[in-house]
């Protein structure tokens, strides 16, 4: 359900902030991200129409999104997250470290 919250509020134009927030609430605040009420309190403080985000989350209006979103990261054959992909072709897996991109980065370029 948080996902389909973040959809929303990707179309919106502050997917970023609601984002940060639910990051937050999840791992500072340890709240249930996947509870309706919790999500409705985020998007309440990004301004977003709480009452159009319960419609939308009610209605299943994005899964569809994401259902072709995880197709899509399936057939790249994905298994982590997070995943980079630099030009189509190489790939970064997990947290890694800003000093891993860069050599990883520079790796890149040389080739």
């Amino acid at each position: 359900m948080a996902l389909e919250a973040s959809e929303y509020a990707r179309d919106a134009g502050c997917y970023d902030s609601f984002h940060d927030h639910i990051f937050r609430a999840y791992f500072t605040e340890a709240r249930d991200i996947g509870d309706l009420d919790v999500l409705l309190e985020l998007a309440q403080g990004e301004n977003l129409d709480t009452a159009d985000l319960r419609v939308a989350l009610q209605e299943g209006r994005y899964t569809s999104r994401l259902n072709e979103a995880r197709r899509e990261g399936q057939q790249l054959g994905i298994n982590a997250v997070p995943t980079f992909i630099i030009n189509g072709k190489f790939r970064i897996v997990g947290a890694q470290s800003l000093d891993f991109f860069r050599d990883r980065l520079r790796e890149i370029q040389g080739e």
